[in-house]
């Protein structure tokens, strides 16, 4: 069954790039590549490498653009205006760089920013404590053997994690006070995110991850085209934090 926040962002990506190569965005083309004639959009279809998670993955950006003498008005016009990766192989064409474009449903807030795995965080962040500390249960009385699986798939020991957070926050009795490790783990990644520019730049529009043109150079957001707009955000879990483990970031 199809996913329908993933369905009609499909349609809002077919829109925009119908509306682009119709000529309705003249003043961004103007503004941005006035030196490049025969600009057109091309939708993206292909999964990249993450060089995070060593995995194909659906890239930032959800369209780039293109140079080419091979689109004709009537090629358009057989295809309503919609070019897609797979037509590629059939045109000559020049892709051009930096103009991978992030695309947003003008009523979508419940979109994922992006997803981190345990080997892709420690990466970044390059700190197992932190990964664990978002991904804990906060009721610990209760849930402490799951909080205990979480714990080891960071190939953490329980007493060591709790160790950890007791120092760190000075807090005595620290098994009792997960909330507190989660919170402070949440704040300090957001934090990270916010005054790193390479984090931050990885998170949102994929530099790092992927290469041109599938980071997000631009976005288009509730009408808008134009340099990517970066949101406020929340940290939070993954819906399976057991079994696929993951911390994501979403628009707040």
């Amino acid at each position: 069954m199809t996913n329908k926040g993933k369905k009609e962002g499909d349609i809002e990506e077919i829109e925009f790039v119908k509306s682009f190569n119709q000529g309705k965005f003249a003043p961004f083309k103007d503004k941005y590549f006035s030196e490049i004639d025969n600009v057109f959009a091309v939708r993206v279809t292909s999964l990249q490498l993450s060089k995070t998670s060593g995995i194909k993955v659906k890239p930032k950006a959800d369209a780039y653009l293109i140079e080419s003498n091979s689109v004709t008005k009537d090629l358009l016009e057989k295809n309503s205006y919609l070019l897609d990766e797979e037509m590629l192989n059939t045109i000559k064409h020049k892709v051009i760089g930096d103009s991978g474009i992030s695309i947003k449903r003008v009523d979508s807030n419940k979109y994922q920013i992006h997803k981190f795995t345990p080997d892709s965080f420690i990466k970044v962040f390059e700190n197992k404590f932190l990964g664990a500390g978002c991904l804990i249960y906060i009721d610990n009385e209760n849930k402490k053997e799951e909080n205990s699986k979480i714990i080891q798939r960071w190939e953490l020991k329980v007493e060591d994690f709790e160790r950890y957070f007791s120092e760190l926050l000075n807090v005595s009795e620290i098994s009792e006070k997960y909330d507190l490790i989660q919170k402070h783990v949440n704040n300090k990644i957001k934090e990270m995110i916010q005054i790193n520019t390479n984090i931050k730049e990885l998170v949102f529009t994929g530099k790092g991850v992927f290469e041109s043109p599938y980071c997000a150079d631009f976005s288009y957001i509730s009408g808008e085209l134009d340099k990517y707009v970066y949101s406020d955000f929340i940290v939070t879990q993954g819906s399976n934090r057991q079994v696929q483990p993951t911390i994501v970031i979403k628009p707040r």
